[in-house]
């Protein structure tokens, strides 16, 4: 993994600041820096174009051997293009144009920016990314380009340029205007009476059906990937070489919904950012963690980054937070460990103007260095150490895997927008218990979307597949994952499954679709108890899964198992289907996990089948795990997200084993009877790496190589 930072900061009085900075950067350990070029800075006037600080940059760059990562900033337009094209400036139902005005990734100006739906918009976004890449694609110092910072849900205008793209794209999603009014309840006899929606909270609800808000929110996304798209081709059309990228605004639950599969199937590589939004976690080791198996998930086999994660001190939207040494050694570590293949941090130094100015910068204000500075050092090292012993630490595929739809997130959030009240249960949270319940289980789910899994089908490692909160069926989906279970494979379903159907309609029989038919049972009646309960496993009294909110009661067929009981109700049901079987629970064990804690994670290490492995964890006190490998060593990495001391005991089941930890170069060898306790401090992480010994008792871990943190 190479590390890097954002670099974006004015030489001031002394011309040799810069200098003095990149050569820090290169004894830090750092391999990339990444510039911001804005289109007003760079295209001041209609036939000027301004190299003279990028180009500076990029030769300070190449002379201290970083690779440069280009964000291309084309939002930020110059004044002159505004005033010679106005009408490309958004406007409201009422005809407002929109006030152009500084924002965090604009913060020249010009935000929310020019429609891209017009062509004149396009062709001068188009003329800056070609002069960019053009300049720079043959320089030695040339990395990566990044075509879109943070994509944003940009402002529609409510003009006939976006209205008409809004109708043809209709045109395309139906063929054909009755399967429209079918769909979406809405009585028109053309595409063109079709207006834009006004998706705001308004006292009214004027915005239009659940289906057309729905399918509404479905073209906000289509157009995003389409633009994204677009600027990937033309700069591929210049550039063969360097890898295309971009990047989510830390949370793939944003709106509009998004397939982050889809967008990360027009780059070459696909990333999110890490700056503590924090919305079920006390700060944010763990909300990074589902980030980052997001990206992963939705990139596939293509490399995935982190784009942006926090070096300083943040504040204000972000929350009031001053990260230590610790926190940003386990956030690069983190990366590191789910096989990110670069790391960037917000930034070197503070930034120029803006809200972001009086903090984010790794050194202090002066330029000195810090205990954050030295942590990002000693993750460098051990990553260095680590990649030159000639055997790259890799990230196996997972056991399991949780498949997260956005389709039940763009319906929820129509819903929201529309009646303006607060979802009890939203496929988000159920999504993230699940997912830290397996974190706690020390598995460490994957996730998958629905493109992604048409697009290449399960992998061959998976065994169990949890689909949380699925309520709209999808038959192409449930045929793959079927198929999947009768070779083998278990699927969990959660309640509230197939609730709808494809086209948002409640059916006869819920669940719907394929799972429903497959799992011989049908829901009579939900219950919605205020508090949270328990589910009692049958063949052990001990286990118990909290519940949350709702409360179905299941008519289920004679061929079904029951797993658990609710009040002497079954709760829990299972189905044999081919070598494979298919489980109900009928509640929202993730919520309640994260709500009320409960036996989640022990019930999961009970259906995925284990893993032999030459070592076990036990006794686990405030710790998840990540696990990577080589052919001759594994790398355990402990990650301690609390406030509070942490460890486990590692249990060596191998006689001829070797365990150094890499964060203080100690190394312990474990015998038949070995048993060793790790400390873990608060908010920090610790590797491990285990080897076995060679016949003559000694360890591929040669310590005096310093394959260590330090």
């Amino acid at each position: 993994m190479l590390l890097g930072t954002q670099y974006y900061r004015e030489p001031g009085p002394d011309p040799k600041l810069w200098s003095s900075d990149f050569k820090q950067m290169k004894e830090m350990g750092l391999d990339l820096v990444r510039y911001w070029v804005f289109w007003s800075t760079i295209n001041p006037a209609r036939d000027t174009w301004d190299w003279g600080k990028l180009d500076r940059l990029f030769d300070l760059a190449s002379e201290h051997e970083l690779g440069v990562i280009v964000q291309m900033v084309p939002e930020n337009q110059p004044r002159w293009f505004i005033e010679e094209n106005s009408g490309l400036v958004p406007r409201d139902p009422t005809n407002t144009p929109s006030q152009l005005m500084g924002h965090t990734i604009a913060a020249a100006g010009a935000y929310p920016g020019i429609t891209f739906e017009h062509r004149e918009a396009q062709a001068g976004m188009a003329t800056f990314i070609e002069a960019v890449v053009r300049r720079y694609k043959d320089h030695p110092g040339m990395h990566t380009w990044d075509v879109w910072n943070e994509i944003q849900p940009y402002s529609v205008s409510f003009d006939d340029v976006s209205a008409g793209a809004w109708q043809d794209w209709l045109r395309s999603r139906f063929v054909s205007i009755d399967a429209f009014r079918v769909y979406t309840q809405v009585d028109v006899s053309d595409f063109n009476q079709v207006p834009l929606l006004w998706m705001g909270h308004r006292e009214d609800h004027g915005n239009g059906t659940l289906p057309l808000r729905h399918v509404y929110r479905e073209w906000l996304a289509n157009r995003i990937v389409s633009e994204l798209d677009r600027r990937s081709l033309l700069v591929r059309s210049i550039d063969h070489e360097h890898p295309i990228a971009s990047h989510r605004r830390g949370s793939t639950f944003r709106d509009p919904v998004i397939d982050d599969a889809e967008l990360a199937n027009v780059v070459d590589m696909w990333g999110t950012s890490n700056h503590v939004a924090n919305k079920f976690f006390p700060r944010d080791t763990r909300e990074l963690a589902l980030k980052l198996a997001m990206a992963r998930g939705s990139s596939s086999v293509k490399p995935f980054w982190l784009a942006e994660t926090f070096s300083g001190r943040i504040y204000h939207g972000y929350g009031h937070y001053s990260p230590t040494g610790a926190e940003i050694r386990s956030n690069l570590s983190l990366a590191f460990a789910h096989g990110a293949s670069s790391a960037v941090l917000w930034q070197y130094r503070h930034e120029t103007f803006g809200s972001e100015v009086a903090g984010w910068g790794l050194v202090n204000f002066d330029g000195s260095l810090n205990d954050r500075t030295e942590a990002v050092a000693q993750v460098s090292t051990g990553i260095r150490n680590l990649m030159s012993a000639g055997h790259a630490p890799s990230r196996a595929a997972s056991r399991m895997g949780l498949l997260y739809d956005p389709a039940v997130l763009n319906m929820e959030q129509s819903l929201d927008e529309a009646h303006q009240f607060p979802l009890e249960a939203s496929i988000t949270e159920e999504l993230t218990g699940w997912f830290v319940a397996s974190q706690d289980s020390g598995i460490s789910a994957d996730i998958f979307t629905p493109s992604r899994l048409l697009r290449e089908g399960l992998p061959a490692e998976l065994r169990v597949l949890v689909a949380p909160l699925n309520a709209i069926a999808n038959d192409s989906v449930s045929e793959h994952v079927l198929s999947w279970v009768r070779g083998g494979g278990t699927l969990v379903l959660t309640a509230f499954s197939e609730m709808l159907n494809e086209n948002l309609m409640a059916p006869t029989n819920v669940p719907a679709g394929g799972f429903g038919k497959a799992l011989g049972l049908s829901v009579l009646e939900r219950n919605y108890p205020r508090h949270s309960f328990d589910i009692e496993v049958t063949d052990d009294d001990r286990l118990k899964i909290k519940g949350h909110l709702v409360l179905e009661e299941l008519n289920i067929s004679n061929t079904n198992d029951i797993l658990g009981n609710m009040q002497g109700a079954p709760a829990l049901v299972n189905t044999n289907l081919g070598k494979g079987r298919l489980v109900y629970i009928a509640t929202l064990p993730g919520i309640g996990y994260l709500r009320g804690g409960g036996d989640l994670p022990r019930w999961i290490s009970r259906i995925v089948p284990s893993q032999r492995e030459s070592y076990s964890t036990e006794d686990v006190s405030n710790v998840f795990f990540e696990k990577l490998s080589t052919s001759r060593s594994e790398i355990l990495m402990a990650f301690n997200p609390t406030m509070n001391a942490g460890g486990f005991d590692l249990q060596v089941t191998s006689p001829v084993l070797a365990v150094e930890d890499l964060t203080t170069g100690e190394l312990r060898f474990g015998g038949a009877a070995g048993l060793l306790r790790i400390e873990v401090p608060a908010r920090d992480c610790v590797w491990l790496r285990v080897a076995e010994l060679d016949e003559d008792g000694r360890t591929h871990i040669n310590v005096s190589q310093t394959e260590r943190l330090e």
